[in-house]
């Protein structure tokens, strides 16, 4: 074998060596950074209306659930339920009475 053979042998193997030297050492650095997901956007309201004759509509920050009638001229608030009770053996509602009038804002 000639020398020239020989060392360009040498040098190749040296740079193979370097070069998956400096992958494995920088490389994996940057292959493990995972990218900031932000959490999904949830409605503040969802609404669900079964065979018109009520509307259920859920408060998704408070976890309420208000049924309301729905009439021919209007939608009349009757129940609300606290969803914090799920789990329990009973959920108790409030049944609201349609001739006071209601501030559900809270």
């Amino acid at each position: 074998m000639n020398g020239f053979a020989w060392t360009a042998k040498r040098y190749f193997i040296a740079g193979c060596a370097t070069s998956f030297a400096l992958v494995a050492a920088f490389g994996a650095g940057r292959a493990s950074v995972k990218p900031v997901v932000s959490p999904p956007v949830v409605p503040r309201y969802t609404i669900q209306c079964a065979a018109g004759a009520a509307s259920f509509i859920t408060d998704n920050q408070t976890n309420t659930l208000y049924v309301y009638e729905n009439q021919a001229d209007a939608s009349v608030l009757r129940t609300i339920v606290d969803l914090n009770e799920v789990g329990k053996p009973r959920l108790t509602s409030k049944v609201v009475d349609p001739r006071t009038p209601q501030d559900h804002s809270r």
